[in-house]
């Protein structure tokens, strides 16, 4: 299924926490971890689908101010789970 909702990056360290907060749930957000600002590009460019442009303005908000938040973002409940994006109180389970 699609959700839509934003994407929040958290900075700690060398590393970032990607995280997706879908519009019609509320809870805590389950992250995934990068180990790099160039790993993180590139996450959000080949696997959630974030434009270039917004991406170098959200590394810029993050370099800044150790996060940033991205709106209307729609990724699937199979993506998200691939790379841990769901949090166990959604009871989101993979297809078979």
């Amino acid at each position: 299924m699609l959700r839509h909702g934003g994407v929040e990056v958290l900075r700690y360290g060398s590393k970032y926490d990607v995280a997706f907060a879908r519009y019609d749930w509320g809870g805590v957000l389950a992250p995934c971890t990068v180990s790099s600002r160039d790993a993180l590009a590139r996450f959000l460019l080949t696997k959630i689908g974030i434009r270039q442009q917004e991406i170098e303005s959200l590394l810029a908000e993050v370099d800044a101010h150790g996060s940033a938040h991205v709106e209307d973002v729609v990724l699937s409940d199979e993506l998200r789970l691939r790379y841990g994006m769901v949090a166990p109180t959604e009871e989101i389970v993979a297809s078979e």
